[in-house]
Formats: C-alpha cells, structure tokens, sequence
C-alpha cells in the first residue's frame, strides 16, 4: 500500500502546484509583450498559440506553460 500512498501525496502535490501557477497572473500587452523584468520571450509561442489580438490582457502563468 505504500505505492498508493506515495501516488496519492505526489498527485496532491501536483494539485496544488498546478492550483498556485494558477493564482499567478502574467500582463501581456497587444504585441505579447510581458512587461516585467527578466520576462521570456513569449511573443512568437503566444502569437502562434493565440492569433493576434487587439489589445492587453493577463494569463496564468499555467496557461503560459501549457
């Protein structure tokens, strides 16, 4: 049973990992731009993933990951 166990506790540890990725929101300008310091280079994968849009928004850093 200590299998079980130990799926259990790593797929809790995943909820949770997956629920505070969630919480954490990312700014995007129009040109998929993330405004903060240090940021990835996004604009390509999110243009491709998104089409183009009209203006700023946010996203999870979950989202962003996929």
């Amino acid at each position: 049973m200590i299998a079980a166990e130990d799926f259990h506790r790593y797929r809790i540890g995943q909820a949770q990992r997956a629920r505070t990725l969630g919480m954490v929101l990312l700014p995007f300008d129009a040109d998929f731009h993330i405004p903060l310091r240090r940021a990835p280079e996004a604009r390509d994968a999110c243009l491709a993933a998104h089409g183009r849009v009209e203006e700023g928004f946010v996203a999870s850093l979950r989202e962003l990951q996929g």
